[in-house]
């Protein structure tokens, strides 16, 4: 089995739920605001809080996979914003 990472949650009307999806073995400053970026413009949309969590996590971990090389300055996403269009 891969290593993965995810996420948990609760929410009174839905209950607890997680996701997870394979770990690329790299890290990068910035991801958890990336994330919480993605989560929150997802549940603006009206999104509901696992699909909401499942869109952020596919989306940060298609910017660490699109990343060439590890820098301070964090991953990539400029590449990667059609994907949220798409969404």
């Amino acid at each position: 089995m891969f290593p993965t990472i995810g996420f948990i949650g609760c929410h009174r009307s839905t209950g607890c739920f997680s996701y997870e999806t394979a770990i690329i073995p790299r890290q990068f400053h910035g991801t958890g605001d990336l994330f919480a970026a993605v989560f929150s413009g997802a549940s603006l949309r009206g999104a509901d809080p696992l699909h909401a969590g499942m869109e952020a996590a596919d989306f940060v971990r298609a910017c660490v996979a699109g990343t060439a090389e590890v820098t301070p300055h964090g991953v990539e996403f400029e590449s990667q914003l059609p994907y949220l269009w798409q969404q």
